[in-house]
């Protein structure tokens, strides 16, 4: 329902149209509409899993090459896995917002849609004339969803970021290279993008639980910033109890090994109660006996 690579190849919106009517899509989502404005992927990737629940994702790209994302990684032949794995299942159309057309146009789209997504920085929507508050003088119920780097307010909150930057802030990649004295480490997928979009998919889907529930609309918020502390509470939460940064360890029952033919295996013993189930498995029933691996304790010492 979209196009990778050139230009001149997109479908038209009645070939859209008609390719997502064949679809008949079904999901808990059906029958809701999303205007989404994201790009990249923190934004995308939650309104692609809003799709795969059955709601129908017009995405609105800007002129000329469209969402940046549909470039990144791709083939001679005009493949391009990123843009496939978080803009599928949506159709698009190409709306220039600086134009007074272009405005007059997302109005008239934003009277019949139930969400509008988008992860510019704060404040840039409100600039096009196309902001929250504009929206809601056209469709009070509307659900406007904001994913931004680092929030609506504070002193960074005018700055952009990327999935790295967030990474890197938030502590992550500190955490990743093995703790506060280690050499930072990028995490992959795109991590703070990925969870963002996790985050930013809940808290959009329990908007339209409220809807549903109250009555009304309103808007969400949520950065990457927030979600990479998100996926770090525990450790920050031990961090707030004892004023030290954990140090990168290595459990022993929790981990990979190599195998003779060359191959890995992972064990993962949370409680004590496992542990003889291991041994027996690996044909060790004599560490049962052994007082080096009698507790918790002296098997991570031994």
């Amino acid at each position: 329902r979209y196009h990778h690579g050139h230009k001149e190849g997109r479908l038209t919106m009645q070939q859209q149209n008609e390719r997502a009517a064949l679809a008949e899509p079904m999901g808990p989502l059906v029958g809701l509409k999303i205007l989404d404005f994201t790009q990249f992927q923190n934004g995308p990737q939650a309104t692609v899993m809003l799709s795969d629940m059955g709601a129908d994702v017009l995405k609105i790209e800007q002129p000329g090459d469209g969402d940046p994302g549909r470039s990144l990684g791709l083939r001679d032949d005009g493949f391009c896995g990123y843009f496939e794995t978080h803009d599928r299942g949506k159709r698009s159309i190409s709306i220039d917002l600086k134009t007074p057309q272009g405005k007059e146009l997302v109005m008239r789209l934003a009277e019949d849609a139930d969400i509008v997504t988008e992860n510019f920085r704060p404040g840039v929507m409100d600039r096009l004339g196309v902001g929250y508050e504009e929206l809601r003088k056209v469709n009070p119920e509307i659900i406007y969803a904001q994913n931004s780097g680092f929030g609506v307010k504070g002193p960074y909150s005018q700055k952009g970021c990327f999935d790295i930057v967030a990474q890197g802030l938030s502590g992550a990649m500190r955490a990743l290279g093995g703790g506060p004295n280690a050499t930072p480490e990028q995490g992959p997928w795109g991590l703070a993008d990925q969870v963002g979009a996790m985050i930013f998919a809940y808290g959009i889907s329990l908007a339209v639980v409220a809807k549903e529930r109250f009555g009304v609309g309103q808007r969400v918020d949520v950065s990457q910033i927030g979600a990479m502390a998100t996926l770090q509470a525990p450790s920050l939460v031990h961090y707030l109890h004892t004023g030290v940064q954990g140090e990168k360890f290595r459990n022993p029952v929790f981990a990979a090994y190599e195998t003779l033919d060359n191959k890995w295996i992972t064990i993962g013993i949370l409680t004590p109660k496992w542990w003889p189930g291991l041994c027996l498995a690996i044909e060790r029933d004599d560490l049962l006996l052994d007082e080096r691996s009698s507790s918790p304790f002296a098997r991570m010492d031994n």
